[in-house]
């Protein structure tokens, strides 16, 4: 990603002039401002996510970080805010949320009678820096009614530590049960001959 420094003060600035605006922190490194193409940074995002570290390089420095948080335009969804990137050593390790997807899922479209309730979507984990994941894979396709997936069923990669308790639901199958509804008649049947007699009787009043 083509990170610069960002020299003048005010994030509204550097959104005027078509940029995004954004920070680095972290070990051996004071806060410094820095600004990126929105189309280099939505790259970024889209290969690395908030799990993977890179490379940047400022005054002719690398460093290696990771994209800790960003903002989007609240009006407009796809446009980006503001980032923060974290740098990291190779010894460290990084705590973060990485997302759960869920393989064959697909089975449990409209024309399925299972439902596929989905309860958590991200797992907290530590792992190494270098060896980060933008998600897991989850097979749900083998699921049937009664059956459910927790945290210990995702397999993790070699050096990661699982941070979300291991008994915690990921997501389970059942079988929609639909009530009838149950419709009450507000009068009796009456019978025809007692509505023509008290229709005489009205008659002759």
């Amino acid at each position: 990603m083509n990170i610069t420094l960002r020299t003048q003060k005010g994030a509204v600035v550097r959104r005027d002039l078509g940029l995004v605006p954004g920070v680095v922190y972290g070990k051996e490194i004071e806060p410094t401002m820095l600004q990126a193409e929105p189309l280099d940074f939505a790259k970024a995002v889209k290969t690395f996510g908030k799990n993977r570290t890179f490379k940047i390089k400022l005054d002719g420095v690398e460093h290696q970080v990771y994209i800790k948080d960003y903002t989007l335009n609240p009006i407009r969804q796809n446009e980006f805010f503001s980032f923060d990137l974290q740098k990291v050593t190779a010894k460290d390790k990084i705590t973060a949320d990485i997302p759960i997807h869920l393989v064959g899922r697909e089975k449990f479209g409209k024309s399925s009678p299972l439902l596929l309730q989905v309860i958590l979507n991200a797992l907290s984990c530590e792992y190494p820096v270098g060896q980060g994941v933008n998600s897991f894979d989850l097979d749900v396709s083998g699921l049937g009614e009664g059956d459910a997936l927790y945290a210990r069923d995702v397999t993790l990669p070699k050096g990661y530590k699982l941070h979300t308790a291991a008994d915690t639901m990921i997501c389970n199958v059942s079988m929609p049960s639909y009530k009838e509804e149950e419709t009450t008649e507000d009068a009796e049947d009456v019978d025809p001959a007692d509505v023509e007699a008290i229709k005489q009787d009205n008659e002759e009043a």
